[in-house]
């Protein structure tokens, strides 16, 4: 019996020895965030048009079906570029009349969120990471029910409250956003799986922008080498609609960038390569919809597509005196297969072009920020443009494209031009960088400033100013954006006719005389109350400039009669309120 237990308690030792050697380990920090919005303009002309004229409906029509108004807002969500009102302009998101508030009122509600963060240690060498939100069940861009959807939208991240009196109904759901893997290396870090990629100064990768199925991290001193591969990835075109088997994945997706980090100064380039065919079937190159348009052979060969995208960037950060700057260009080259020319219906984008059996599209912008220091106090300045299409540009083969600038990039400076408005429908997604849900600046350029004030330790104030302006004086046609917040005119003739119509003389400029955005102002408050829990207070003012008068056809009178498509001058000014309180864990 003796032996027994000596053996017996030998076992034990041994287990509790050598135990700690193989078990995994587990981490976990998250966060949730309660949030409250509100918005509304400061008189009653909205972007879309006049307020007041929807209480003079036509005669025998139901009260303010034709010419309701509402607060704008975005409330579209559209999954494919072959349809007119999406391929206008190239946006997904769309911004309507109605779209925050349907009924001529404010904007006004909460949301909130958690995102768990966790992750499992399996052995020094390896670690699994997950991304998991408990959000909402919502079409996030469907603020009323007089909106309508084209396709299917991504979950809300955000779950809405008000929806229920039930405390016991569903509230919310969960989904994973990320998992991924880590493996350490003798020669640096393998990632395999999703992953969010911020680089730079943000504003063209950052965390609303995706790494996978494969980065390679391999540092070597000041430098950091990163070679990534993703797998099986389908055409951003597919959006959420992707099948398995869509015939639209890329044969070549690839990446490397270099980075070079020395004390205050950061800097790096790198280059993403990503080559596809899409089969015949794609709707841009459907037999149907090409055959009668074109006088060349009808194409069943598909398209091949082939995209290069640069960027480079530079950081300097001494603890007093900060600069950065980021350019990034982009090439997008299409060949179709079997035929020699394109309709410019479905090719063109926002350009209609593309009248030859390939198309070549740029795309570039630019982000340069600089800041000091002193005491308490922070000050920055900002200068930013991205580029936007050339109308007038009559190559057959050459489209100038936009490329937004990422809104986190442009976030600590404005809340409503872009990052809620977009800028007016231009930017609210684009072919290269899917932006989670938010507006982007495109076709313009930006002059912004920002003071921070530290209290004390735990309370900071701040004040924003932006300016902003279109980039390509024939960027857009006038009327271009129907009242609906659709595709209004298309083409230089129907933007002539519509000036003629709105009182300008005989062969008048088609495109928008004034590329004057607007100016915003904010103002907030950053207030961390206890340990782990932030609250954040921002008011936003935006002035829309003169763009608005020409580029968007609005509800108002023409020769004293209401009409969709009048010519209304000046666009009062639109301002919210944001707050959220953040318990970090």
């Amino acid at each position: 019996m003796k032996r027994f237990w000596t053996i017996l308690v030998a076992g034990l030792v041994l287990v509790a020895v050598a135990a700690p050697a193989f078990a995994w380990e587990f981490q976990m920090k998250g966060e949730y965030e309660y949030r409250l919005k509100w918005f509304s303009r400061t008189g009653g002309t909205d972007l879309f048009g006049v307020a007041s004229v929807q209480d003079n409906p036509p005669v025998g029509g139901p009260a303010g079906a034709a010419f309701r108004v509402g607060l704008a807002g975005p409330n579209f969500y559209g999954t494919s570029l072959a349809g007119a009102a999406v391929a206008s302009n190239g946006a997904g998101v769309r911004i309507g009349r109605g779209g925050f508030s349907m009924w001529d009122s404010d904007a006004y509600y909460n949301d909130s969120r958690m995102t768990l963060q966790p992750v499992i240690r399996i052995n020094p060498a390896i670690r699994l990471h997950g991304v998991y939100t408990i959000g909402g069940y919502r079409n996030r861009y469907l603020m009323n029910a007089g909106a309508a959807s084209a396709g299917t939208p991504s979950l809300e991240r955000y779950y809405m409250h008000q929806t229920s009196d039930n405390a016991y109904d569903t509230a919310s759901i969960g989904s994973w956003e990320q998992f991924r893997a880590t493996v350490q290396l003798p020669y640096g870090v393998l990632s395999i799986g999703a992953k969010d990629f911020p680089l730079g100064t943000g504003a063209t990768t950052s965390f609303a922008t995706r790494s996978e199925s494969f980065l390679l991290v391999l540092p070597y001193g000041p430098i950091r080498m990163l070679p990534a591969l993703w797998l099986a990835r389908s055409s951003v075109l597919s959006g959420w609609q992707t099948t398995p088997d869509s015939g639209v994945k890329p044969s070549v997706f690839a990446g490397f960038i270099m980075t070079y980090d020395s004390g205050p100064c950061s800097l790096g380039a790198g280059v993403i390569w990503r080559q596809q065919h899409l089969n015949a079937a794609f709707a841009p190159n459907n037999t149907a919809a090409l055959g009668a348009l074109s006088p060349g052979p009808v194409g069943t060969g598909g398209l091949d597509q082939n995209l290069l995208f640069w960027e480079y960037f530079f950081k300097y950060n001494n603890g007093r005196f900060m600069l950065a700057a980021e350019y990034s260009f982009a090439t997008l080259d299409q060949y179709y297969l079997g035929r020699s020319t394109i309709p410019a219906a479905v090719v063109g984008g926002p350009t209609r072009k593309g009248l030859s059996g390939e198309v070549h599209n740029e795309y570039n912008h630019w982000f340069i920020e600089a800041g000091a220091v002193a005491g308490p106090a922070k000050v920055r300045l900002l200068y930013a443009g991205a580029s936007g299409p050339v109308l007038n540009d009559n190559n057959p083969t050459k489209n100038y494209q936009p490329y937004g600038i990422n809104y986190q990039a442009m976030q600590p400076y404005e809340f409503l031009m872009f990052n809620t408005y977009g800028g007016g429908n231009q930017a609210f997604s684009n072919l290269l960088m899917p932006n989670d849900g938010h507006g982007l600046m495109a076709d313009a350029f930006c002059f912004a400033g920002r003071a921070d004030y530290a209290v004390a330790s735990n309370l900071n104030v701040y004040g924003s100013y932006i300016w902003a302006h279109r980039l390509e004086a024939a960027g857009a046609f006038a009327g271009g954006v129907a009242s609906t917040g659709g595709a209004g005119t298309g083409t230089a003739a129907a933007a002539q006719a519509w000036k003629q119509l709105n009182g300008w003389g005989a062969n008048p400029n088609p495109y928008v005389d004034d590329g004057f955005i607007g100016w915003e102002a904010n103002a907030g408050v950053e207030w961390k109350l206890l340990e782990g829990m932030n609250m954040f207070l921002r008011y936003s003012y935006w002035q829309p400039g003169g763009w608005f008068n020409q580029a968007y056809q609005a509800v108002g009178y023409r020769n004293g009669v209401a009409s969709a498509d009048a010519y209304v001058q000046g666009r009062d000014a639109i301002h919210a309120l944001q707050g959220s309180f953040l318990m970090s864990f």
